[in-house]
């Protein structure tokens, strides 16, 4: 073993590329004409590494070179640092180019959860000279705003977005809810079946133009039972969690919600396809993204697209 021995300073990466090629061929002159090279650059680069380690790390049988059992963490270690340098590369680019602009996401209201808010987190955390500006509200200004270029994608409900042309749209998941008070979780079926009893107690509910708001005025008026009158209207998902924690009103929380809170607390509650809404992605059809841009979509329509809460 060489003394002074420092592989930091003295391996080169071309090293590690080398003793890949070696020992997936078995042959000098395969590997190099794999990496393009002279087989004597070859021999040459082989002889330099295993003077820098002090010892054979191939021997020749039968025609065949035999690699050393450290080629094994040779490889390893060059992939490991290749995946490295390749996360280098995209962190430069963002600082080369995210500093120039910002990317504007739009949620509605009642989809902004606890979920959607981890994944958004976690991509300031993969990239964080990545700038980003995220509003939430209500759907008829969500879209306003994006054929406005306020926003350059938005996360809403799409199900009657289709007959709009200038909209492109993806399906991430769909979302159920159920009815929840301090201590106890009902399915929206029971408190239909039982609305004489629930109408009379006091809600917790969206404002008027809340999708999720809409799609329970819906339910009832089909059923030709009345909205309930003793209610509070709150515009947030997180303070109406709060508030049912304080007191025995009665709210109605998605099953990400629920999965957040406590999945193991819950047991499954039966769903009712009228307040199904569908979540999914939305941008301008001729919309151009730039490379950051398009990986935060990316990323955040796969880690959505995921969810599989009570389903």
């Amino acid at each position: 073993m060489p003394q002074n021995l420092d592989l930091s300073v003295q391996i080169k990466l071309r090293h590690f590329r080398l003793v890949e090629m070696l020992v997936a061929t078995r042959s000098i002159r395969q590997a190099a004409n794999r990496l393009n090279i002279t087989p004597a650059a070859v021999s040459k680069a082989c002889i330099e590494l295993e003077n820098i380690l002090g010892f054979k790390i191939f021997t020749r049988k039968g025609g065949n070179l035999v690699p050393h059992p450290i080629c094994e963490q040779l490889i390893m270690t060059g992939r490991k640092i290749n995946n490295e340098l390749k996360n280098l590369m995209n962190e430069v680019f963002l600082v080369k180019d995210c500093i120039k602009d910002n990317i504007k996401i739009g949620i509605e209201t009642s989809i902004f959860h606890d979920g959607m808010a981890k994944n958004i987190a976690q991509i300031k955390e993969k990239y964080p000279n990545l700038h980003l500006t995220l509003n939430s509200t209500e759907q008829h200004p969500l879209l306003c705003g994006l054929e406005s270029n306020v926003y350059d994608f938005i996360f809403t409900n799409i199900a009657d977005l289709k007959r709009f042309p200038q909209f492109s749209i993806k399906k991430l998941y769909e979302e159920n809810y159920a009815v929840v008070t301090k201590g106890n979780i009902y399915s929206i079926p029971e408190i239909l079946e039982k609305w004489t009893i629930f109408s009379e107690k006091i809600w917790i509910l969206p404002e008027v133009g809340n999708t999720l708001r809409s799609k329970f005025e819906s339910a009832l008026a089909v059923r030709g039972l009345s909205f309930p009158i003793r209610r509070i209207e709150v515009n947030s998902v997180a303070a109406t969690e709060k508030m049912v924690s304080h007191f025995s009103g009665l709210a109605l929380f998605s099953f990400e919600q629920l999965k957040q809170i406590n999945s193991d607390r819950y047991p499954k509650v039966e769903i009712l396809p009228d307040m199904k809404i569908e979540i999914g992605a939305v941008w301008l059809r001729d919309k151009k993204f730039t490379n950051y841009e398009v990986d935060v979509k990316n990323y955040l329509e796969t880690n959505l697209s995921k969810v599989d809460y009570f389903r």
